[in-house]
């Protein structure tokens, strides 16, 4: 019997201990940690680069009604702390889905 208790504690450990590393993990990720994106109170949409690099952010645009459900990519340059005003008009959702340094700049 006492067997068995130490199987099931070593169960119970092993589990805990993989379910803090994972949590652990999750939390380090930080999915847009240079790039913001704005709204206005018109529906107008900027991406903001709050970090001290040129970053390229890779946005998708889904408009309700299309038909193929194929969302719109398009990938934009933002220099050290400045805007870029989107071209999407519009109802619609906006999401950025990467960011990545500029060319030619360390990663």
């Amino acid at each position: 019997m006492a067997n068995q208790n130490r199987i099931v504690a070593r169960g119970l450990l092993g589990g805990l201990l993989a379910a803090s590393l994972w949590t652990a993990a999750a939390e380090a990720m930080s999915i847009n940690r240079c790039v913001r994106l704005a709204r206005d109170g018109v529906g107008n949409e900027t991406l903001v680069n709050i970090c001290s690099a040129c970053v390229v952010a890779k946005v998708e645009r889904r408009r309700p009604g299309n038909d193929s459900r194929t969302p719109t990519m398009r990938d934009f340059t933002i220099p050290t702390g400045s805007q870029q005003p989107l071209p999407f008009r519009g109802p619609g959702k906006t999401r950025i889905l990467s960011e990545t340094p500029c060319e030619g700049l360390p990663r």
